[in-house]
Protein backbone atom coordinates (compact mmCIF):
# COMPACT_ATOMS: atom_id res chain seq x y z
CA UNK A 1 0.00 0.00 0.00
CA UNK A 2 2.58 2.46 1.02
CA UNK A 3 4.47 1.82 -2.67
CA UNK A 4 0.94 2.46 -4.21
CA UNK A 5 0.37 5.40 -2.18
CA UNK A 6 4.06 6.86 -3.33
CA UNK A 7 3.71 6.21 -7.10
CA UNK A 8 0.09 7.58 -6.90
CA UNK A 9 1.72 10.70 -5.17
CA UNK A 10 4.62 11.06 -7.97
CA UNK A 11 1.92 10.47 -10.82
CA UNK A 12 0.17 13.58 -9.26
CA UNK A 13 2.81 15.56 -8.44
CA UNK A 14 3.82 15.26 -12.61
CA UNK A 15 0.31 15.97 -14.07
CA UNK A 16 -0.58 20.17 -14.57
CA UNK A 17 -3.71 20.11 -13.17
CA UNK A 18 -2.83 19.56 -9.80
CA UNK A 19 -1.32 23.10 -9.57
CA UNK A 20 -4.27 24.79 -11.15
CA UNK A 21 -6.05 25.18 -7.81
CA UNK A 22 -3.39 26.82 -6.54
CA UNK A 23 -2.91 29.08 -9.36
CA UNK A 24 -6.70 29.59 -9.35
CA UNK A 25 -6.81 30.58 -5.03
CA UNK A 26 -4.13 32.96 -6.03
CA UNK A 27 -6.03 34.53 -8.69
CA UNK A 28 -9.27 34.74 -6.48
CA UNK A 29 -7.30 36.60 -4.16
CA UNK A 30 -6.70 39.32 -6.87
CA UNK A 31 -10.19 40.75 -6.42
CA UNK A 32 -10.93 40.26 -3.18
CA UNK A 33 -7.57 42.30 -2.25
CA UNK A 34 -8.36 45.44 -4.85
CA UNK A 35 -11.93 45.25 -2.99
CA UNK A 36 -10.82 45.66 0.08
CA UNK A 37 -8.11 48.23 -1.14
CA UNK A 38 -9.92 50.27 -3.41
CA UNK A 39 -13.57 49.58 -2.67
CA UNK A 40 -14.72 51.31 0.45
CA UNK A 41 -16.03 47.62 2.75
CA UNK A 42 -15.96 49.80 6.18
CA UNK A 43 -18.44 52.13 4.87
CA UNK A 44 -20.32 49.23 3.29
CA UNK A 45 -19.62 47.36 6.96
CA UNK A 46 -20.82 49.76 9.02
CA UNK A 47 -24.60 50.14 7.26
CA UNK A 48 -24.71 46.73 7.94
CA UNK A 49 -24.07 46.78 11.58
CA UNK A 50 -25.97 50.16 12.15
CA UNK A 51 -25.72 53.89 13.31
CA UNK A 52 -26.12 52.62 16.71
CA UNK A 53 -22.57 51.36 16.71
CA UNK A 54 -19.65 52.82 16.95
CA UNK A 55 -16.26 51.70 15.46
CA UNK A 56 -12.88 52.93 16.12
CA UNK A 57 -10.25 52.06 13.39
CA UNK A 58 -11.26 49.56 10.14
CA UNK A 59 -12.49 46.34 9.96
CA UNK A 60 -10.27 45.25 7.19
CA UNK A 61 -7.33 43.01 8.28
CA UNK A 62 -6.12 39.32 7.71
CA UNK A 63 -7.93 37.50 9.54
CA UNK A 64 -11.43 39.48 7.93
CA UNK A 65 -9.63 38.63 4.75
CA UNK A 66 -9.70 35.07 5.10
CA UNK A 67 -12.94 34.79 7.02
CA UNK A 68 -14.36 36.34 3.71
CA UNK A 69 -12.89 34.48 1.33
CA UNK A 70 -14.28 31.21 2.47
CA UNK A 71 -17.98 31.34 0.90
CA UNK A 72 -17.52 31.69 -2.51
CA UNK A 73 -14.14 29.16 -2.34
CA UNK A 74 -15.65 26.80 0.32
CA UNK A 75 -18.94 26.57 -1.70
CA UNK A 76 -17.69 26.60 -5.11
CA UNK A 77 -14.03 27.08 -6.32
CA UNK A 78 -12.52 24.55 -4.07
CA UNK A 79 -14.94 21.65 -4.89
CA UNK A 80 -14.43 22.54 -8.80
CA UNK A 81 -10.33 22.79 -7.97
CA UNK A 82 -10.78 19.21 -6.30
CA UNK A 83 -13.43 17.87 -8.65
CA UNK A 84 -10.33 18.68 -11.25
CA UNK A 85 -8.31 16.50 -10.00
CA UNK A 86 -10.01 13.83 -8.23
CA UNK A 87 -12.15 12.95 -11.61
CA UNK A 88 -9.30 12.67 -13.68
CA UNK A 89 -7.28 9.79 -10.90
CA UNK A 90 -9.39 6.60 -12.54
CA UNK A 91 -10.79 7.71 -15.56
CA UNK A 92 -7.62 10.12 -16.98
CA UNK A 93 -5.35 7.11 -16.67
CA UNK A 94 -8.34 4.88 -18.53
CA UNK A 95 -8.29 7.28 -21.15
CA UNK A 96 -4.73 7.21 -21.81
CA UNK A 97 -4.12 3.74 -21.53
CA UNK A 98 -1.90 3.61 -18.10
CA UNK A 99 -4.55 2.16 -15.94
CA UNK A 100 -4.80 -1.31 -17.98
CA UNK A 101 -0.83 -1.15 -17.84
CA UNK A 102 -1.20 -0.91 -14.13
CA UNK A 103 -4.07 -3.52 -13.55
CA UNK A 104 -2.37 -6.19 -15.68
CA UNK A 105 -0.22 -6.82 -13.52
CA UNK A 106 -0.64 -9.12 -10.34
CA UNK A 107 -1.66 -6.24 -8.33
CA UNK A 108 -5.07 -5.97 -5.84
CA UNK A 109 -7.06 -3.45 -7.11
CA UNK A 110 -8.97 -2.06 -4.14
CA UNK A 111 -5.64 -0.83 -2.71
CA UNK A 112 -4.95 0.55 -5.97
CA UNK A 113 -8.65 2.60 -5.43
CA UNK A 114 -7.68 3.57 -1.96
CA UNK A 115 -3.93 4.99 -2.81
CA UNK A 116 -5.90 6.89 -5.34
CA UNK A 117 -8.48 8.41 -2.69
CA UNK A 118 -5.55 8.85 0.06
CA UNK A 119 -4.01 11.48 -2.66
CA UNK A 120 -7.05 13.05 -3.51
CA UNK A 121 -7.60 13.47 0.60
CA UNK A 122 -4.18 15.33 0.64
CA UNK A 123 -5.07 16.88 -2.33
CA UNK A 124 -8.31 18.43 -0.89
CA UNK A 125 -6.74 19.04 2.40
CA UNK A 126 -3.75 20.74 1.51
CA UNK A 127 -5.71 23.22 -1.30
CA UNK A 128 -8.00 24.21 1.61
CA UNK A 129 -4.69 24.83 4.20
CA UNK A 130 -3.37 27.04 1.04
CA UNK A 131 -6.66 29.00 0.55
CA UNK A 132 -6.35 30.26 4.31
CA UNK A 133 -2.53 30.59 4.64
CA UNK A 134 -2.49 32.41 1.42
CA UNK A 135 -5.95 34.80 2.47
CA UNK A 136 -4.04 35.52 6.13
CA UNK A 137 -0.65 35.98 4.59
CA UNK A 138 -1.83 38.62 1.59
CA UNK A 139 -4.04 40.24 4.67
CA UNK A 140 -1.42 40.72 6.69
CA UNK A 141 0.78 42.17 4.08
CA UNK A 142 -1.92 44.53 2.93
CA UNK A 143 -4.06 45.48 6.10
CA UNK A 144 -2.54 43.87 8.84
CA UNK A 145 -3.42 42.35 12.28
CA UNK A 146 -6.38 42.82 14.49
CA UNK A 147 -9.73 41.91 16.27
CA UNK A 148 -12.21 40.37 13.64
CA UNK A 149 -15.68 41.67 13.79
CA UNK A 150 -18.84 38.77 12.86
CA UNK A 151 -22.15 39.97 11.92
CA UNK A 152 -23.84 36.77 10.59
CA UNK A 153 -25.34 35.51 13.63
CA UNK A 154 -25.26 38.96 15.85
CA UNK A 155 -22.56 41.28 16.27
CA UNK A 156 -19.90 40.20 18.27
CA UNK A 157 -16.05 41.06 18.45
CA UNK A 158 -12.95 38.06 18.59
CA UNK A 159 -9.73 39.20 19.59
CA UNK A 160 -6.87 37.87 17.17
CA UNK A 161 -5.50 35.19 19.63
CA UNK A 162 -9.55 33.68 19.33
CA UNK A 163 -10.17 34.69 15.88
CA UNK A 164 -6.95 32.85 14.82
CA UNK A 165 -7.94 29.48 16.57
CA UNK A 166 -11.31 29.92 14.98
CA UNK A 167 -10.38 30.55 11.95
CA UNK A 168 -8.25 27.16 11.87
CA UNK A 169 -10.82 25.46 13.31
CA UNK A 170 -13.23 26.56 10.63
CA UNK A 171 -10.69 25.75 7.91
CA UNK A 172 -10.32 21.96 9.39
CA UNK A 173 -13.80 21.80 9.51
CA UNK A 174 -14.22 22.25 5.95
CA UNK A 175 -11.89 19.68 4.81
CA UNK A 176 -14.65 16.57 5.36
CA UNK A 177 -16.83 18.44 2.95
CA UNK A 178 -13.91 18.47 0.54
CA UNK A 179 -13.15 15.29 0.85
CA UNK A 180 -16.93 14.09 0.42
CA UNK A 181 -16.24 16.14 -3.06
CA UNK A 182 -13.29 14.19 -3.72
CA UNK A 183 -14.82 10.72 -3.08
CA UNK A 184 -17.79 11.80 -5.05
CA UNK A 185 -15.44 12.93 -7.86
CA UNK A 186 -13.40 9.44 -7.81
CA UNK A 187 -16.88 7.31 -7.69
CA UNK A 188 -17.70 8.86 -10.98
CA UNK A 189 -14.41 8.98 -12.18
CA UNK A 190 -14.34 5.19 -11.72
CA UNK A 191 -17.86 4.90 -13.87
CA UNK A 192 -16.67 6.78 -16.73
CA UNK A 193 -13.28 6.89 -19.52
CA UNK A 194 -13.26 10.45 -19.26
CA UNK A 195 -12.58 13.08 -16.65
CA UNK A 196 -14.38 15.90 -18.12
CA UNK A 197 -17.45 13.53 -17.64
CA UNK A 198 -16.74 12.49 -14.02
CA UNK A 199 -15.43 16.29 -13.36
CA UNK A 200 -19.09 17.80 -15.01
CA UNK A 201 -21.12 15.05 -13.66
CA UNK A 202 -19.57 15.71 -9.97
CA UNK A 203 -20.58 19.55 -10.11
CA UNK A 204 -23.57 19.26 -11.53
CA UNK A 205 -24.93 17.32 -8.86
CA UNK A 206 -23.18 19.44 -6.70
CA UNK A 207 -25.15 21.93 -8.05
CA UNK A 208 -28.26 20.05 -7.45
CA UNK A 209 -28.00 19.18 -4.08
CA UNK A 210 -27.23 22.92 -3.62
CA UNK A 211 -30.57 24.13 -5.32
CA UNK A 212 -32.78 21.46 -3.20
CA UNK A 213 -31.28 22.52 -0.04
CA UNK A 214 -32.44 26.29 -0.78
CA UNK A 215 -35.75 25.39 -1.76
CA UNK A 216 -38.48 25.15 0.76
CA UNK A 217 -40.70 22.79 -1.06
CA UNK A 218 -37.71 20.38 -0.33
CA UNK A 219 -37.13 20.16 3.57
CA UNK A 220 -37.77 16.69 4.19
CA UNK A 221 -34.75 15.52 2.61
CA UNK A 222 -32.90 19.00 3.04
CA UNK A 223 -31.47 17.38 6.35
CA UNK A 224 -30.17 14.27 4.03
CA UNK A 225 -28.51 16.52 1.37
CA UNK A 226 -23.90 15.90 1.58
CA UNK A 227 -24.17 20.10 0.69
CA UNK A 228 -26.56 20.78 3.92
CA UNK A 229 -23.50 19.45 6.08
CA UNK A 230 -20.37 20.79 3.77
CA UNK A 231 -20.84 24.49 5.13
CA UNK A 232 -21.13 22.83 9.37
CA UNK A 233 -17.44 25.15 9.18
CA UNK A 234 -19.31 28.27 9.74
CA UNK A 235 -20.95 27.11 12.87
CA UNK A 236 -17.71 27.51 14.20
CA UNK A 237 -17.92 31.83 13.67
CA UNK A 238 -21.16 31.36 16.09
CA UNK A 239 -21.65 32.23 19.74
CA UNK A 240 -21.84 29.46 21.65
CA UNK A 241 -20.14 26.49 19.13
CA UNK A 242 -22.76 24.02 18.42
CA UNK A 243 -21.02 21.46 18.91
CA UNK A 244 -23.58 18.57 18.65
CA UNK A 245 -24.82 19.92 15.68
CA UNK A 246 -21.25 19.75 14.46
CA UNK A 247 -20.63 16.72 15.13
CA UNK A 248 -23.93 15.53 13.68
CA UNK A 249 -22.94 17.20 10.77
CA UNK A 250 -19.57 15.48 10.43
CA UNK A 251 -20.90 12.03 10.92
CA UNK A 252 -23.25 12.79 7.74
CA UNK A 253 -20.16 13.67 5.88
CA UNK A 254 -17.96 10.24 7.13
CA UNK A 255 -20.93 8.45 5.81
CA UNK A 256 -21.56 10.00 2.18
CA UNK A 257 -17.43 9.56 1.82
CA UNK A 258 -18.08 5.83 3.31
CA UNK A 259 -20.51 4.92 0.96
CA UNK A 260 -18.82 6.86 -2.31
CA UNK A 261 -15.38 5.12 -1.74
CA UNK A 262 -17.55 1.93 -0.98
CA UNK A 263 -19.22 2.55 -4.29
CA UNK A 264 -16.16 3.23 -6.52
CA UNK A 265 -14.14 0.43 -5.02
CA UNK A 266 -16.94 -2.15 -5.82
CA UNK A 267 -17.28 -0.37 -9.41
CA UNK A 268 -13.77 -0.57 -9.79
CA UNK A 269 -13.13 -4.13 -8.94
CA UNK A 270 -15.44 -5.48 -11.40
CA UNK A 271 -14.65 -2.67 -14.01
CA UNK A 272 -13.39 -4.47 -17.36
CA UNK A 273 -10.24 -2.29 -18.48
CA UNK A 274 -10.41 -1.90 -22.26
CA UNK A 275 -8.20 0.79 -23.23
Amino acid sequence: MTRLLRVEILKLSRRPRTYLGYAGILLLLVPMLLGLLYGQPDRHLRHEIGPEFHVVGTFVNALFMARRMMEPCLWFFLPLFIAMVAGDLVAGEAAEGTLRALLVRPVRRVPVLLAKFTVAVLHATALTYFLGLSALGLGALFFGWGDLILIEHGIYVLGSGEALARLAAAYTAAIPGMVVVAALALFLSVLVDNSNGAIIATMMLLFVSFTLGGLPYFEAIQPYLFTTHMGVWSSLFEDPIPWSEIARSMAWLAAYCIAFVGAAALVFSRKDILS
